[in-house]
């Protein structure tokens, strides 16, 4: 599994020729940050910055999907954890409440350390490919001694309290989506499928946002 990295601001294309997927997961985010997703029922609890975890189909004719996190910095900017992978990888791994999407909102979440949303870029390239590693059998029980597994270290990503976790109630959210048949609701190609996860994987928010007038197919 390859998990990459976006440190990028919203504005449209300078011009460059970004990868698809770029521009998919983008344009995506641009319309969260356009319908204010952050001004929600627990806005108050919630800082602006915590990660939204999402599902967004990779175009409307491959059974493909782009999963991660993101999270919406200061001054238009955001970070942008993701991988791709087949609708069947999806379902099943989304079955688990300890999903990749999970680590990589974990993984954010624990690298803003104030209300500036600085970031550790180092420490967090670190994580990810901790967490990629993780994903691949040879590396984490092959090539990597016991301290260095991705399994034995995830404890800290859930057990410290984070800037951004300050406020929220360990025991609050609720252990299930919104949306009947989730996973499997996911196929209808037509939604991007957004949410957000305390440190116990309990959901806090949720957005569906209707993506058929949305280019994701360039």
């Amino acid at each position: 599994m390859k998990i990459k990295i976006i440190f990028s601001g919203l504005g449209n294309s300078s011009g460059r020729k970004k990868r698809k997927s770029n521009h998919v997961i983008q344009r995506v985010i641009r319309q969260c940050s356009h319908l204010n997703i952050n001004h929600s029922l627990n806005s108050k609890v919630i800082s602006k910055h915590f990660p939204w975890c999402f599902v967004v189909p990779a175009s409307t004719k491959k059974d493909a999907f782009y999963l991660g996190a993101f999270s919406l910095l200061d001054d238009g900017k955001c970070i942008v954890l993701y991988t791709k992978t087949s609708d069947k990888w999806m379902i099943k791994n989304l079955s688990n409440i300890s999903n990749v999407i999970f680590w990589c909102s974990r993984i954010i979440a624990f690298h803003i350390e104030n209300e500036n949303s600085v970031i550790d870029e180092k420490k967090l390239r670190s994580w990810v490919t901790s967490l990629q590693r993780y994903y691949s059998p040879l590396w984490e029980s092959v090539l990597l001694k016991s301290q260095f597994q991705f399994k034995n270290n995830l404890d800290v990503l859930t057990s410290e309290t984070t800037y951004l976790d300050c406020n929220i109630n360990d025991n609050g959210g609720v252990s299930a989506m919104p949306w009947m048949n989730w996973p499997y609701c996911i196929k209808s190609f037509d939604s991007a499928w957004l949410w957000r996860l305390n440190r116990q994987g309990n959901i806090l928010d949720s957005v569906k946002i209707d993506i058929r007038n949305m280019d994701v197919s360039v």
